[in-house]
């Protein structure tokens, strides 16, 4: 493996472009295999393919020949011999050296791996080393961390808590005997962790800002006014940032790229890859097929969704949610126009359309719920949710409108999304299928009763548990009973 590495380094100093290709081909894809770099694999394969292409391709013929002839497909600082250098080491040499880094602080926090019986100094400390190493090759290093106020993504923290560990308080020299995953699911210890980041980078003149709500919006707005002036990397594995990074990037003559775990991404060459249809839709697609704060569309794939929201067929409904004066009235009616165009039934309502799948899927033998459309309730919800979070990525300003007036309401665990607004059954339905008896529910006086079923947690009193005509084996007897007398 030595000899591998030292033949690849020789024929990129000495420009080999023959040299550089057979090297990856005949000793270094086999070596990605077998230590399991399948992308390192795939990659490597294409790129000799595409190189091998270029001799063939008319279009091509002077970039061939520069490779081959002169070792252009390295960079060189001289005309000296053993001078070649690679593209993405000048990149980071040069190129990066004078951009500035934005970290996502919320990305930040599970980046670094905790030892117990660490004190609380030395986990900021472990941070601030993984925060240097990010910036080594940046003039600026900025962690801009969430607020966890109340916001739309409060119901998305609680989704994702799993077993969190009470409050707890947390000085320097204490020792920590907490994992990890269980610390940060409680958003009160996530804040005190914070605190002493916050406190600690700042004494070695790393920049941190503290945003009020989510940080995504500020993350970008940050980055944009900077890329007027110098290059910029943003640090973060939050999709959300990447789409409104693609959609605000200026013409601007300083790169601007989005760097994740799996790879670094010029922001402005994904922008100039979309036509002006996808650049001018994005936002919407991204928010209405789902998101952090809007949920997904079971069984339609964002990919799938995007493509055909952008053919051109409902332009004048997916500008309702671009239009910052929209009316509610207006963008439930846009929506629901949208998910019968998803389903393939434009001008049919969505209770039949509804309806018709239930059948098709009932005489199949086979029935999954959240496959079926939204019912007009659910798709109007889901309609304002996904305005709501239109509007925060065009204005890139958190809460830009008050959430509860677009189906989300405030509750005890902060704000919570309203599914829907219609009652989940006819009301002669629930009236015929419960009872709100003040008695023991024991005789024809009782509705469930009259009708020959069992009382249930629909039930008003009894709530199916704490009567003669319930489920469990008290109620059956006490049936009995009352039939043998």
């Amino acid at each position: 493996m030595v000899d591998v590495i030292k033949v690849f380094i020789r024929t990129e100093r000495l420009a080999d472009h023959n040299g550089h290709l057979c090297c990856i081909v005949s000793r270094m894809l086999d070596i990605f295999a077998a230590a399991g770099h399948h992308q390192y694999v795939k990659g490597a394969r294409l790129y000799c393919q595409l190189m091998k292409q270029l001799e063939t391709l008319p279009a091509y013929k002077e970039t061939f020949e520069s490779f081959t002839a002169h070792g252009n497909h390295v960079v060189r600082y001289s005309s000296h011999d053993w001078s070649g250098t690679w593209c993405d080491i000048c990149i980071e040499q040069t190129l990066m050296k004078s951009a500035k880094s934005e970290v996502d602080g919320g990305w930040l926090l599970y980046m670094v791996k905790w030892e117990q019986g660490q004190t609380w100094q030395e986990i900021a400390n472990s941070y601030l080393s993984y925060v240097q190493c990010l910036g080594r090759r940046s003039q600026k290093t900025i962690v801009v961390f969430d607020g966890y106020s109340r916001s739309p993504k409060d119901h998305d923290h609680i989704r994702r808590t799993k077993k969190s560990c009470c409050d707890l308080q947390i000085r320097p020299d204490m020792i920590h005997w907490t994992p990890r995953a269980k610390f940060l699911d409680n958003t009160n210890n996530k804040s005190e962790l914070i605190h002493l980041l916050s406190s600690t980078f700042r004494k070695h003149n790393i920049t941190v800002e503290q945003c009020d709500n989510d940080a995504d919006t500020s993350i970008v707005r940050e980055a944009l006014a900077t890329a007027t002036d110098d290059s910029v990397e943003v640090r973060a594995e939050d999709a959300d940032v990447l789409v409104m990074l693609v959609h605000h990037i200026p013409s601007t003559n300083h790169p601007l790229f989005f760097t994740t775990s799996k790879g670094s991404y010029d922001v402005r060459r994904i922008r100039e890859a979309l036509s002006e249809r996808e650049r001018c839709y994005l936002l919407f697609c991204h928010a209405f097929t789902g998101c952090d704060t809007v949920s997904a569309i079971a069984g339609h794939g964002k990919t799938t969704l995007f493509d055909r929201f952008c053919a051109g067929d409902i332009d004048e409904h997916m500008d309702i949610f671009l239009d910052t004066q929209a009316t509610k009235d207006a963008v439930i009616q846009a929506g629901t126009t949208i998910f019968q165009y998803i389903y393939h039934a434009p001008g049919t309502a969505l209770g039949e359309i509804r309806h018709n799948m239930f059948s098709r899927k009932a005489a199949a033998g086979l029935i999954k719920p959240e496959t079926l459309p939204p019912t007009e309730g659910a798709a109007a919800q889901h309609s304002l949710r996904a305005y709501l979070q239109t509007q925060d990525w065009i204005l890139l300003q958190s809460m830009s409108l008050n959430p509860s007036d677009y189906g989300w309401t405030l509750g005890v665990h902060g704000y919570e999304s309203v599914p829907t607004l219609d009652p989940m059954a006819p009301e002669e339905l629930l009236q015929f299928t419960s009872c709100n008896c003040n008695g023991d529910c024991s005789n024809r006086r009782c509705s469930c009763k009259r009708n020959g079923v069992k009382c249930i947690s629909a039930c008003g009193v009894c709530k199916g548990i704490s009567c003669k005509n319930c489920g469990h084996d008290g109620g059956e007897s006490g049936e009995d009973s009352e039939i043998d007398s």
